[in-house]
């Protein structure tokens, strides 16, 4: 007498809870650099590592409101514009909204001396200088030290004084 009992596994498995933990995604940097102008704004970016999109024109109002769309998007939103006369209100705007900004020293952007000097070319080659800068590249491709904004920033609002910082001082 032969006992032909065996046991038989399912061709396919029987359907189980997958309680796998997912991997948080990935932070999407998006890179924006502003030619500031009293009532628009030129406005170059870069989604993570694409290709800068053309510059584009925004009301200071709009480009607030779409750069708080954009983190609410999960981006994370690093932004820089040059120094000039409206100060610090930008950048207080900016960083309350959550974006990482620069205050950058003003300069003369054309590189190659082209002669062309818009605002459009600006933003450009802000954009690529302030790529250059996230991604780690040394001095040659930002208008000052790494810290030079968090120290001037710290004086600005008396945090610090100029003999802590070792500046010299004339008079």
């Amino acid at each position: 007498m032969t006992n032909n009992t065996s046991a038989s596994t399912p061709a396919v498995a029987s359907a189980q809870p997958v309680n796998h933990t997912q991997p948080p995604p990935a932070s999407r940097t998006l890179k924006v650099a502003l030619d500031v102008h009293l009532l628009q704004y030129t406005v170059a970016m870069q989604y993570d590592g694409s290709t800068p999109k053309p510059p584009q024109r925004f009301t200071p109002k709009n480009f607030l409101a779409w750069v708080e769309k954009q983190i609410a998007q999960g981006w994370r939103v690093i932004t820089c514009y040059e120094a000039g006369p409206f100060g610090y209100v930008l950048h207080r705007q900016l960083t309350a909204l959550g974006a990482t900004n620069y205050v950058i020293c003003s300069r003369n952007w054309d590189d190659q001396h082209k002669g062309v000097k818009t605002d459009r070319t600006d933003a450009r080659a802000m954009l690529n200088a302030l790529d250059r800068f996230v991604a780690g590249a040394n001095n040659s491709s930002w208008p000052w030290p790494r810290g030079f904004a968090v120290d001037w920033w710290r004086l600005q609002t008396g945090q610090t004084t100029p003999q802590k910082l070792g500046l010299l001082m004339n008079g």
